[in-house]
């Protein structure tokens, strides 16, 4: 019963682990075409006043590093679309915290 169970087991973990190997396999044969991609830009268009600033901004962030790819450089760009001068005042103090968030006009 006992040797049953750890063949069952042990089985489990083999087929994962094959799966697992084919998922890496079919990653690097079908991303092999962006090894030339040096930077990654996430671009957001803002206007007016935008309540909750540094959490859209820290959020941001946290979503360029999931979308980083291997050695690429990932960086979030604010559109300046008209913003008022609070929320504007709060990105730029944000930005000059964190290099890889810019303001564009």
């Amino acid at each position: 019963m006992l040797k049953t169970a750890v063949i069952i087991i042990l089985s489990f973990f083999a087929v994962i682990g094959f799966i697992e190997c084919i998922l890496s396999l079919l990653e690097t044969v079908s991303t092999s075409r962006y090894k030339k991609i040096k930077d990654i830009a996430l671009v957001v268009e803002l206007s007016g006043a935008v309540e909750n600033v540094t959490f859209l901004l820290n959020t941001l962030l946290l979503q360029a590093e999931r979308i980083s790819y291997r050695d690429a450089v990932t960086r979030v760009v604010i559109r300046d679309c008209g913003l008022d001068e609070d929320t504007y005042s709060q990105i730029h103090c944000f930005c000059e915290e964190n290099d890889n968030i810019t303001v564009e006009m």
